[in-house]
């Protein structure tokens, strides 16, 4: 598996949504794209209409209708990726 697919659990979904086109509804706070409400805690989201959520790779996939390895695809292309892990940061000087 790629690094950006291992990362995609831990994304937060909100750069993601405006790159999919989602716009963000200040009213109710919710993203909205062609029939699609969704909403975020963390790194999780979830679409009211479909009465589903998951990870950013879900989105990926319910946006764009794309099978399971597309959807890696396409975190690969972009390098979509979460900040670095505690183990990977560089300490302070």
């Amino acid at each position: 598996m790629t690094p950006n697919f291992r990362r995609s659990r831990n994304l937060p979904p909100k750069p993601l949504a405006e790159a999919l086109g989602y716009r963000f509804g200040l009213r109710k706070r919710r993203w909205r794209l062609d029939g699609l409400i969704l909403s975020s805690n963390g790194s999780k989201f979830f679409d009211h209409l479909q009465d589903q959520g998951g990870c950013v790779l879900n989105l990926v996939r319910d946006v764009k209708q794309y099978p399971f390895a597309t959807a890696v695809e396409f975190f690969d292309e972009r390098s979509y990726s979460a900040p670095p892990s505690h183990s990977q940061r560089t300490p302070p000087t």
